[in-house]
């Protein structure tokens, strides 16, 4: 038998034992990351629900959809992915006038990040 310190034998329960637990540490962290990014995809999938008439929703693993259709207004999907502050928007169908307020706002949008915040703005 060999006779080994109390240091020696920490040091030992350490090399051998914290990389598991690290490991076991980040893939915590990751699956609560995940937790609350779909938490947070479901408020905002919500919230779309409530401002579309008639469309429904679909839960993925990792993204939410909300798909609609009207024969009048034609359809569409907006496709919420990560935490939901991304989205992947489709649409069918649609009139002219939709059409352009959507190319409307997206100018809008573009102007502003082109321009930067307002003078005092925070």
């Amino acid at each position: 038998m060999i006779a080994r310190g109390p240091q020696t034998i920490a040091s030992e329960i350490t090399r051998r034992l914290l990389p598991a637990y690290q490991d076991l540490q980040v893939a915590r962290d990751r699956i609560a990351q995940t937790a609350r990014d779909s938490q947070q995809r479901t408020r905002r999938a919500a919230g779309l629900l409530a401002t579309i008439p008639g469309s429904r929703a679909s839960d993925g693993k990792q993204d939410a959809a909300i798909h609609w259709y009207d024969s009048d207004a034609g359809g569409g999907t907006i496709r919420l992915t990560g935490d939901g502050s991304s989205s992947r928007i489709e649409l069918y169908s649609a009139r002219p006038k939709l059409t352009r307020r959507i190319a409307q706002a997206v100018a809008a949008d573009i102007c502003r990040a082109v321009a930067g915040p307002a003078p005092g703005a925070h």
